[in-house]
């Protein structure tokens, strides 16, 4: 207060929206960083702290429903990505449980960077996984290929295998 700092609560602002000791994946997607609607949900009470401070000579920017549409816009311009962030947009999802978002980030990662191998390794091992392994075999196949020091990928293949009944592959 001392130094006209503008504090937000994001704790307090997130728990009152949950039981404090639920707050999930709707505003943490990664135990540390804020999803979109967490982003969002910061904005908008930063915007309220400005007016609230008055830090623009009485003019109110705070204005819910103007807030909500450049949300909503920035949300359908693509900007530019690289295969590293959708890998780790991939990983994160994979963590939720959101296995079909998981499987297309890193197929989005692989389309930048095709030998991308834990990517590659990943998407082969979570498609195994949820029972697409005839999709994980030729991923898994080109990530031992450009790795053959990458045990991960003789296992996962190995599953893949076994888990489409080619015992003798899989062996």
């Amino acid at each position: 207060a001392r130094q006209s700092a503008l504090l937000v609560d994001v704790e307090a602002i997130f728990a009152a929206e949950r039981h404090p000791a639920a707050i999930g994946f709707d505003w943490i997607e990664d135990y540390v960083h804020p999803t979109q609607n967490g982003h969002a949900r910061i904005a908008w009470e930063m915007l309220r702290g400005f007016d609230e401070a008055d830090w623009f000579a009485g003019e109110a920017l705070a204005d819910r429903e103007v807030f909500a549409a450049v949300v909503a816009a920035r949300r359908e311009t693509p900007s530019e990505r690289n295969a590293t962030w959708f890998y780790n947009q991939a990983v994160i999802l994979r963590d939720q449980g959101r296995f079909v978002e998981a499987i297309a980030k890193y197929r989005d990662a692989l389309a930048i960077a095709p030998d991308y191998g834990a990517a590659l390794l990943n998407l082969g091992k979570l498609l195994g996984e949820t029972g697409r392994a005839a999709e994980a075999v030729p991923l898994l196949k080109r990530l031992v290929r450009n790795d053959p020091d990458q045990v991960g990928g003789y296992l996962n293949l190995g599953n893949a295998y076994q888990a489409m009944g080619d015992f003798e592959g899989a062996a």
